[in-house]
């Protein structure tokens, strides 16, 4: 007996993310060893304020949306990403750090 189908398929599209607020940030990355005698980038973290109710006072971006940034510490625009299941951060471009920083 085989098993009837519904006439609905299911969607193999993830919904189109919405680019929210961008930001100027330094970022400081985290790494960890390879195993091999080197140093592999995890993620990297940028502060942010602990008010809301917030429990961590720094934001994470991973390594992979981060891929041009040079150093163990640089400033970056960032960007985030309005997406599901969560909302994300991407970096958009390594910049000079802020006359004020």
């Amino acid at each position: 007996m085989t098993a009837q189908r519904s006439d609905q398929s299911a969607t193999t599209h993830a919904p189109i993310p919405i680019r929210g607020s961008r930001h100027i940030v330094k970022l400081t990355r985290v790494t960890a060893p390879d195993g091999q005698g080197g140093r592999r980038t995890l993620h990297f973290t940028f502060p942010r304020g602990t008010g809301n109710g917030r429990r961590s006072a720094v934001e994470f971006i991973h390594g992979e949306h981060a891929t041009m940034i040079e150093g163990e510490v640089a400033w970056a625009e960032i960007e985030q990403v309005r997406g599901r299941p969560w909302n994300y951060w991407i970096v958009l471009r390594q910049v000079e750090p802020p006359a004020d920083a």
